[in-house]
Formats: structure tokens, sequence, C-alpha cells
């Protein structure tokens, strides 16, 4: 019985080393110009930073030194004691976003999920801020839109006060004179959509 070989043809895949040199240079070019790019992000976010650390800084040192003067009344003292509480309070805050932004470039970042309420942290929010916004020309105005009381999700409480307080931080800042809006609506697919807004 004779056996019949099936012709095969031999592939032969040999790879082109100068188109491989040639990706290899271009990914090394888009490496160096991503570098040179996070770079000049760290320098500018640092230089930002700065700025941002020597306002409350300055405020808390200059109020501090006025405390020291003897001829001052009662309701001057205490409002440079409101600025001075005022001015910890954002410092805080800034060092508290500096400790999160390297946790999450460090790959740091723990999240802890667990069940709240978001109409808990959005009145905790709406007190804090309410009493200690330090603008007496700027109101607050809490919107809810939600037919289900006391609505709940799975998330991490704490980031999510975080992050909108720092929304809230934001408004305030850049809000001379009229009020600002924030709260959430609840659709109907269970998402939650987080409404802020500012009017002068």
């Amino acid at each position: 019985m004779k056996i019949m070989k099936k012709n095969s043809k031999k592939i032969n895949f040999k790879p082109s080393y100068s188109k491989l040199e040639k990706r290899l240079e271009e990914i090394k070019r888009e490496l160096i110009i991503k570098s040179k790019e996070v770079e000049l992000l760290k320098a500018s976010f640092l230089s930002n930073i700065s700025h941002e650390i020597r306002t409350p800084m300055n405020a808390i040192i200059g109020f501090s030194s006025l405390l020291k003067y003897p001829d001052l009344n009662e309701e001057e003292k205490e409002n440079y004691i409101e600025y001075i509480n005022l001015s910890s309070n954002e410092l805080l805050k800034i060092i508290d976003n500096l400790v999160q932004t390297a946790n999450i470039e460090s790959h740091n970042l723990y999240i802890n999920r667990r069940e709240c309420c978001v109409d808990d942290i959005f009145d905790d929010l709406y007190r804090l801020y309410k009493n200690k916004n330090g603008k007496h020309n700027v109101d607050l105005i809490l919107k809810i839109q939600n037919n289900e009381k006391r609505f709940k999700l799975i998330t991490d409480s704490g980031k999510l006060k975080h992050a909108l307080s720092n929304l809230i931080d934001n408004a305030f800042k850049f809000t001379s004179d009229g009020f600002v809006e924030f709260g959430y609506t609840k659709n109907n697919n269970k998402t939650l959509k987080i409404l802020l807004k500012t009017v002068e």
C-alpha cells in the first residue's frame, strides 16, 4: 500500500527587524514626550498647591498676630477667630487632598464600600456649610428630587462626601454674591444624578 504525501508549503514567519526597530524608536520618542508632559504637570500641580497652602497659612498668621493688640473689642476678636477657624479648615482640606492624591498615585487608595443613606450625606454637608461657609451674602440651598425617603446605595460614603465637599468649596470660592444650590435626583434606572448650581 502506497501512502501519498500531501504537498505542503513551508511558511517562514521571519520578523522584519527593521520594522521592529523603527517601532521601538517611535515608542521611545512617545515615552520621552509623555514623561516631559508628566513633569510639567507635576511642576504646575506643586506650584498651584504651594499657592493654595500659602493663602490660608497667611490668613492664620495674620489674624493671629492681630489678636495680640489689646485695644480690640469683642466683636473684632470674634471675627478674627472666625477667619482663623475657616482658614484652618481650608488648610486641612488641602492637606487631605494631597494625601488622597498621593494614595491614588501610589495605588494605595482603599475603597470602603458599604450601604449608606444618601440623604444623610447631603444633610450633613448642608448643616456643615450652612454654618461655616464664611460668606454671609452667599446662601446655600439643598435640593433633593426623590420620592423615595432615605434612599440608600452601596458606595464609600467618606469618598463621596469628600468629592461633594470639594465641589461645594469651589462653588463658594467662585461665587461672590447670590446662592449655591446642591442636591441630587434619582433616575428611574436607580442611578444618581448630582446637582450643583451657582447663581450670582
